[in-house]
This record gives C-alpha cells, structure tokens and sequence, in this order.
C-alpha cells in the first residue's frame, strides 16, 4: 500500500498483470493476510491498490 508507482517491471508481463491480479481476487478475496513480494503484509486492500496503480499507469 506504499508503492505509489509500478516500481521495477522489466521482467513483468503488464498485459497479462490486470487479469491475473483479477483472478487472485476471485480465488482469494476474502483472505485476511496477503504477503505481496515486497513491502509489508496487509490484507486485500494491497490487491485492490495494486489494480489502481495499474489503471494509474495505463497497465490494466
């Protein structure tokens, strides 16, 4: 929930990040801790951020 932008994504498929950040919500949307590869755990308030970094940036 830090990140205020997309960070590193050199290695990262942004055609696909949307989708699948979609379907981890679909799978998972009620999990009480979400453990994201950087920063610290949070609850599914990092997915939904992470969606709107992605439209922020023209990613989704």
């Amino acid at each position: 929930m830090a990140a205020f932008g997309m960070g590193n994504v050199a290695d990262a498929n942004l055609k696909e990040w949307g989708n699948s950040m979609k379907r981890l919500m679909n799978e998972f949307g009620t999990a009480q801790v979400v453990v994201p590869g950087h920063e610290e755990w949070g609850d599914t308030k990092a997915l939904t951020h992470t969606l709107q970094l992605l439209k922020k940036y023209g990613k989704r």
